[in-house]
């Protein structure tokens, strides 16, 4: 497991890498949407886009965290109402995703693994996939 932490306009977004799947503090992406009653919210995804583990704070203690997998990002952002979700999606896709799969191509230390190859793969279809609903929905991505 690898742990990746972005800034995003002064606030700390932690990028999870575990088992070649990215995966999302639900806390930092509901610090930066700001998520209204993120508790229902959380309860709204499916089992298999959810988890909980235990990451280190600042203090160096355990915590448990509850964290959300891409497909559950994804549907954060298309269904966001917040007036930051377009600029988040921008950063994310074009800053967060390519530095963070170089970020584990260093942490391996060694040739790049099938499943950082399949993350880029991946960040590229996302490009596309945001740019086509920003299409029908009529949001300049540029």
């Amino acid at each position: 497991m690898t742990e990746i932490v972005k800034i995003y306009r002064d606030i700390p977004v932690r990028i999870i890498e575990r088992d070649g799947e990215l995966w999302f503090p639900f806390k930092d992406l509901c610090r930066v949407l700001r998520c209204e009653n993120s508790s229902k919210k959380f309860k709204t995804f499916d089992a298999d886009e959810i988890d909980t583990i235990r990451l280190k704070d600042s203090t160096g203690r355990k915590n448990r965290m509850r964290i959300v997998n891409e497909s559950a990002l994804w549907a954060m952002l298309i269904n966001s109402r917040s007036p930051e979700a377009p600029r988040f999606k921008k950063w994310f896709v074009y800053k967060a995703i390519p530095e963070a799969v170089k970020e584990v191509r260093r942490a391996n230390d060694k040739d790049i693994p099938a499943r950082v190859q399949r993350l880029e793969e991946m960040s590229e279809v996302f490009v596309g996939l945001i740019l086509t609903l920003g299409r029908i929905v009529g949001v300049n991505h540029e």
